[in-house]
């Protein structure tokens, strides 16, 4: 395994391991099963990373790996959040393994075995996305509001017309 991605716990079954993404290096290169990345979001993870440092949670199912979510600082990227708080996304799981519970067990484990501090964590969420409002409202997260993307690093304005829809989960 490369000396970059760190096993951090075993959660529900899924194997956890981070990666701090890099100018470079915005996401682990091993992975296989995501499909091609554009060059418009390496670019944009790439100026992430140096704005906004960022982790990206692995999970691996027996050796395998079904997702990745990305967890960032509040503050900056989402404007209803602060600097206590956590944004989580995106969140993807692989087109062969969604329906299974992944994306649900994933965000439990983010949210309560990695042992980050957060004082409210966030989703946003693409209205329509039923499997992912399901997984998040599964881990005790409720609609606050909706927002749009805005700018070359998508951060997330509130809009009432907006077609994102933002979940927001207390710490426990």
């Amino acid at each position: 395994m490369n000396k970059t991605l760190k096993y951090i716990t075993t959660s529900d079954g899924l194997d956890i391991y981070q990666y701090n993404g890099t100018f470079f290096n915005p996401f682990f290169k091993g992975e296989k099963g995501f499909g091609k990345r554009t060059l418009k979001n390496s670019i944009r993870m790439s100026c992430l990373s140096i704005i906004e440092p960022y982790q990206v949670y692995y999970a691996r199912d027996k050796e395998e790996t079904v997702g990745f979510a990305v967890v960032s600082r509040g503050g900056k990227r989402l404007s209803c959040s602060t600097r206590e708080d956590i944004i989580l996304g995106p969140i993807v799981i692989r087109k062969d393994k969604r329906g299974l519970g992944y994306g649900t067990r994933l965000i439990h484990a983010v949210l309560n075995d990695l042992d980050i501090r957060y004082k409210n964590a966030y989703e946003f969420i693409h209205d329509g996305n039923i499997a992912s409002i399901r997984s998040a409202e599964k881990n005790g997260y409720l609609y606050v509001c909706k927002g749009v993307y805005q700018g070359l690093l998508k951060n997330v304005v509130t809009n009432d017309n907006g077609n994102l829809l933002i979940y927001k989960k207390s710490a426990d």
